[in-house]
């Protein structure tokens, strides 16, 4: 079995269990790697938009502080949408409704990074 499909069920899982409406997996460069999108979601943008986010955060936080940012949220009237780097080349990106599933997210990135670290 590949990397893919662990982190394939692990997204479907997450968002069965009500932790996010929507959840992908992609590069850092913004290409899909998986997700458990809701129906009309566009995965395929939505990871491409993420990547943008985390890589402009990284830019800003190492020209004013010189750290890289471990999460990255935007939060909205209902939603939140959350960002977080899972290893070196790989990024989750979600919609939560919560900010007790943020600490969820992270779990799952985690998660996702030591699959990959396994796999390697």
């Amino acid at each position: 079995m590949g990397v893919m499909e662990p982190i394939q069920k692990m997204l479907d899982e997450f968002v069965q269990r009500g932790m996010a409406t929507s959840i992908i997996a992609a590069t850092r460069d913004g290409l899909l790697i998986a997700s458990s999108p809701y129906k009309g979601f566009k995965e395929e943008v939505f990871a491409a938009m993420c990547a943008t986010l985390l890589a402009s955060a990284e830019t800003s936080m190492s020209e004013l502080a010189n750290e890289e940012p471990q999460t990255i949220f935007a939060k909205g009237e209902n939603f939140i949408l959350v960002v977080i780097g899972a290893g070196e080349n790989v990024i989750i990106g979600g919609l939560v409704s919560s900010e007790s599933e943020i600490c969820e997210v992270e779990k799952l990135a985690h998660d996702i990074e030591d699959i990959i670290k396994q796999k390697s």
